[in-house]
This record gives C-alpha cells, structure tokens and sequence, in this order.
C-alpha cells in the first residue's frame, strides 16, 4: 500500500499536520501497514449534495472539525446530530485538534488555545507552550487532554517525531518510552498515567499501544495488525480503531489484551478511513471517510455516523462535507 508520504505528494499540497491514514487491510489479522511520515492532507471537490440521515435514529454527540474552508483558510466546523454543517471561526495556522473536559484546545504554533464547548467560535484561554530544552521546529500535530486537563501531544514533520506532555501552565516535558515510529502520531488518554498511541514494530506493522506514564513501559496489542487510526471514549473504557476500509469497536480492556473487537463498518471499494471521532460514551462513532480514485487523488469526503443499538452497530448518518483539506476531528459528549 501506499505510504503517508506517498499520499501527501497525491493529494497535491503538503501540510505539516495531524490527521489519520490508512493501511491496506479489512481485518484484524490484516496485512501490516508501511510506516510513513506523520504529515498529512488533502485536495478534494467539495461536495454539493445534500446531508442524509435516517429518519429513526440521530446520533446525540456534536463532531467538531478542523478543516479548510472557513474565511478561506483553516477553521472549525460543527455538524449537529441531523447531518447539518456549520462553520464556526478561522483558526489561522492550527495544526491540531483535541478534547479538554469542557470543550477543545486547538494548537497553532507553540500556543493553545482553550476553548468551551459554549463558545467554540471564538478564543478561549490561550497558553504559551514552555519547553524545557530548545522547541522542536516540528508543529504541534496531536493533542488530547486527560480528565485533570493535563495534555498529550505529538509533534512531528518528514523527518521527526516526538510526544510530550504538557501541564496547565504549558510547561512541557518529555514523554518517557514513546513510541519512536508511528503509521500517525495520535494520543489519548486511558487514564491519569497511561496514553493510547499507535506504533510500528520492525516489519512496520501498526499496532496501538498502551504507554504507562507511570512505569515508563509499553505493551502493544496484536488486536488489529495494520490499525491506522483510533479514538477513545472520555471514560477510557471504549475503543474504535480502523484499518484502511474497516472500522472496529471494542472496549480498551479487551483490544489491550489481543481480543478481536467487533467490526462496525466496512467502506465501499472506492473509500478509505481517514479519520474517528467516538463519543463520550463509546456508544456513537464518527467516521470520516475518503474516496479515492484510481490515480490515488482525493475527490471528495463523507462523514458517516454509528450507533450501538443493543449488540449491534447502525449506520445512522451520511453526510458529505463541506471541506477539502482536514487537520483532525473530535466528538463532544
């Protein structure tokens, strides 16, 4: 399959921000993923279909994107549970997207920029990162923030790859026994000591992997072998995780310890997993898809939305977006 970077060069514009490739598989014993540089974007038409969902079901969460398309640069975007896109504000140079426990941090530079959920339009808090040593040239491209608003981040371009924590104050420090290859450089937090990331091994296959903050260990799952993506419920409890065409659900307890999880969607030929978003609850998934076309371009983006109803998962949204470039997604509630 094709690397990131081969996917940026075919998307046209190369950025220096987060987002979620794919590897070339549909199960969880797929075929191992190429580990590539953790850049990423994406050139598409932008869609002028109208958003779908089914008449008896909504999903309850709100999805929040950083995209193009805003003042004619980067900003936000909401979609509400009905499939309706709306865009909220410019965000001029934001690399990363992530949750706080009241709302979102959007990076830009070496700042963040604390926003809650009541006003997402507009600048929050914002907090100068401090690191320690010399800042790396890397952008921030990854963030996620524990329950107590302690924050991890992955920075990275072509050639490095670092992750980090950060206080509330935005003192930085190190994270010790990180992964040092990764297919995407994404983080979230299990618990107060522990981050879910992914990680390639030396026959570049992708796995996600447990990080102890505490111990400074590692443990890898061999759950879903090529996982290019993942997102975590805000209780820790609850995994989706996606390979290039199928998306998986299951909770962390059980993916950590090798269980298959349970499959939930599985794209058409033409479409490739690009980015999840899970609500607070692991019972509502967001799945943006891509699809592709022969020459490997980008043509145009499809947020599809699931629900758990009993045992089951129900594709309850398919809305087209309204953007062409993304840097990352996140579910609120």
């Amino acid at each position: 399959m094709r690397s990131r970077i081969e996917l940026a060069a075919a998307f046209v514009v190369v950025l220096a921000i987060a987002g979620c490739a794919s590897s070339a598989t549909a199960s969880p014993s797929a075929s191992p993923a190429v580990a590539a540089s953790p850049v990423k974007t994406m050139e598409a038409a932008i869609p002028t279909a109208a958003p779908t969902s089914t008449p008896t079901a909504r999903l309850a969460a709100r999805l929040i994107v950083l995209a193009d398309g805003v003042e004619g640069g980067t900003g936000l975007w909401s979609l509400d549970s009905g499939g309706r896109w709306m865009a909220l504000g410019a965000t001029p140079g934001a690399t990363a997207l992530g949750r706080t426990p009241n709302g979102i941090v959007v990076a830009s530079g070496h700042e963040l920029d604390r926003r809650p959920a009541s006003d997402l339009g507009h600048a929050g808090t914002v907090t100068s990162l401090k690191w320690s040593g010399a800042a790396p040239a890397a952008p921030v491209v990854a963030i996620d923030s524990s329950p107590a608003g302690k924050l991890a981040m992955a920075t990275s371009d072509e050639h490095t790859l670092n992750y980090w924590l950060a206080a509330s104050d935005g003192t930085v420090t190190a994270m010790t026994s990180a992964p040092t290859q990764s297919f995407s450089p994404l983080v979230a937090w299990l618990a107060e000591s522990r981050v879910l990331a992914l990680s390639t091994d030396n026959q570049q296959i992708s796995r996600l992997v447990d990080v102890n903050l505490s111990t400074h260990s590692i443990e890898t799952s061999n759950a879903v072998l090529g996982a290019t993506t993942f997102d975590v419920s805000r209780d820790g409890k609850s995994v989706a995780v996606a390979t290039e065409k199928t998306v998986y659900a299951e909770s962390v307890a059980a993916v950590l310890s090798g269980a298959q999880p349970q499959q939930i969607a599985a794209l058409a030929d033409s479409q490739i997993v690009w980015a999840l978003s899970m609500d607070a609850a692991g019972t509502q998934v967001y799945v943006l898809a891509a699809t592709e076309a022969a020459d490997g371009t980008i043509n145009s983006f499809h947020e599809f939305g699931y629900a758990r109803q009993g045992s089951s998962w129900t594709k309850v949204l398919d809305s087209p977006a309204p953007f062409a470039k993304v840097v990352a997604q996140v579910c609120l509630a």
